[in-house]
């Protein structure tokens, strides 16, 4: 099933976790990650998100 497949490159949880996750994507090269959002949409806690992973350290 493809769900099975994708799950592991899934971003869920607080947004502590997705931060830590995103960072250690950062951490191993990853330049851009793309975010897939389904209706309907919290806009603070995306906001939310934004300011968080705008806090990570850039890749030299």
């Amino acid at each position: 099933m493809i769900a099975e497949f994708v799950r592991p490159g899934v971003l869920m949880g607080s947004t502590a976790q997705m931060v830590d996750s995103i960072g250690r994507y950062a951490q191993a090269g990853a330049q851009q990650v793309n975010v897939a959002l389904r209706a309907p949409f919290e806009i603070p806690a995306l906001e939310a998100l934004a300011a968080a992973i705008s806090e990570l350290p850039r890749p030299s």
